[in-house]
Order: C-alpha cells, then sequence, then structure tokens
C-alpha cells in the first residue's frame, strides 16, 4: 500500500530495489506492487544478499549467527534470501527473471571474519561445493511474466548460461591465482638459492 500511495497510477519503466527487500517485513507483496508499477516492458532490478555464502555456513558450523551493523547478516535484517527463494519470491510475484548476476566474495573475506586456520580441509571443500558459496549478492533483472512458456523457458535456458560462464569465470580466476603464487614461490626459491 506503501508503494501504491506513493507512486499514484503512475507506471515506470524500471524499479530498482537495491538492498532493500531483505529489510521489509512482507518482501512479496511490495515486489508485487513494483510489479504493477511497470510499463509494458518495464522490469525490476534487485539486488539482495545471500545467506548461504561460505563464510555464513562455516559460522554457523561453529554454532554462530552474529548479527553485524552492515553484510550478510545485518541487524535489521528481516529476510534472508538463497538463490532459490530469490527465484520463488520474484516467480510468486508474477515477474519473470531474465538475468542473475552475482557479486561474489571469497571465503574467508567477508564481515564474517572465519578465521581459515579454524577450518577442516573437507569441511571448506563441502561448503565450495555449492556453486553460490562464494556469491555474496545476487542482482536480478525480472520482467513481467506474460505466461509465454516459450519465453520462461528461454530466460531459463540464459540465466542457466550466465551461471556457467561465471562459474566458468571463477575457475578462471582461481586458476590464475595458483600460477601467480607458483610464480612466486620460484622466483622466492631461485632467490634464496643464490
Amino acid at each position: 500500500s506503501v508503494v501504491a500511495s506513493a507512486i499514484d497510477a503512475e507506471q515506470f519503466d524500471v524499479v530498482v530495489a537495491g538492498d532493500l527487500l531483505e529489510h521489509l517485513p512482507d518482501p512479496l507483496r511490495v515486489l508485487r506492487a513494483c510489479r504493477a508499477a511497470l510499463k509494458p516492458g518495464g522490469y525490476v532490478v534487485l539486488s539482495l544478499p545471500n545467506i548461504a555464502h561460505a563464510d555464513v555456513k562455516l559460522q554457523l558450523l561453529n554454532g554462530r549467527f552474529a548479527y553485524r551493523d552492515t553484510g550478510l547478516l545485518d541487524r535489521t535484517h528481516l529476510h534472508f534470501f538463497t538463490r532459490e527463494s530469490v527465484e520463488e519470491m520474484v516467480r510468486d510475484a508474477g515477474l519473470l527473471l531474465i538475468d542473475l548476476r552475482r557479486v561474489t566474495l571469497p571465503v574467508f573475506s567477508t564481515e564474517q571474519a572465519v578465521d581459515p586456520d579454524t577450518v577442516p580441509a573437507d569441511v571448506l571443500a563441502q561448503v565450495l561445493a555449492d556453486p553460490d558459496s562464494e556469491t555474496y549478492q545476487f542482482v536480478v533483472r525480472a520482467v513481467i511474466h506474460d505466461g509465454a512458456s516459450e519465453v520462461e523457458d528461454l530466460a531459463r535456458r540464459v540465466v542457466a548460461l550466465q551461471a556457467e560462464l561465471d562459474r566458468e569465470n571463477r575457475h578462471r580466476q582461481q586458476l590464475e591465482r595458483e600460477v601467480s603464487d607458483d610464480a612466486h614461490h620460484r622466483e622466492v626459491a631461485q632467490q634464496l638459492e643464490a
């Protein structure tokens, strides 16, 4: 009702909810109101934190759920999201997810301050097996779903391909870090030998 009264029957090309929905008592209701505010061909852009980030999982494994002033466990968050729950909310709002991007932060680099020395290698491997484990935020673009199954299938394929591309890019970055580390170790060894 707040969104509806604020826009007063005006319609928009784009509605942006950046780091907002997780702070609201009923994010689905607000997202539905945003959908109603879109012009034909318009879309919403959402940014939502990922509660399934590796650092949060590792904290939970140690029995910790430490609220902070900012970040993934911001003390003002009323809702927490995973990729699956983001997709479900978008769908339930009558929207079609057409683009899903990720803001990534490597394990051990968030405000959760997990000590890498306290995490057994097998536990870390299992946590990192989740393709969203280093996703800090999801950034979503969604359009009004008109019910066309062909469009929905195409959108699903695009999102899956984007996820695959993101995985490949992360893998490439990891390989580049390893090559750089190996080169640095060889350089240090040569200096020690000299």
